[in-house]
């Protein structure tokens, strides 16, 4: 059976924040759980603009990932690969049950697989 609850960054952070957080979101009874308070929703989602902002400012264009699914947004990634695209934001990779979603992947000369 294939895994489809994986890890995230969000896990991470809220882990070193409190590590039953994780374990809560994903088994406890969403009735229980609390409102997040304004200054942990700002700190969750300024991350990802602040690494946005970085992104940004390395770089000028990318082809970016939307999609939240991993094993569709593996699909549109291979598909960004095949076509060449220099620099891919927030694409998935797989390899069995393993997931990861790397920030950005960049193109290199050379065969993969």
């Amino acid at each position: 059976m294939p895994k489809t609850d994986y890890l995230t960054g969000s896990d991470f952070y809220k882990y070193l924040q409190c590590p039953h957080w994780p374990y809560w979101d994903r088994f406890g009874d969403p009735k229980d759980r609390r409102a997040l308070t304004p200054s942990e929703e700002r700190r969750l989602t300024g991350g990802l603009e602040h690494e946005v902002r970085v992104v940004s400012e390395l770089v000028s264009s990318w082809e970016e990932v939307t999609v939240l699914s991993p094993e569709k947004g593996f699909e549109q990634t291979l598909a960004l690969m095949r076509k060449g695209a220099p620099l891919i934001y927030h694409g998935w990779l797989k390899d069995g049950d393993w997931v990861g979603r790397p920030d950005l992947l960049e193109r290199a000369e050379g065969e993969s697989a």
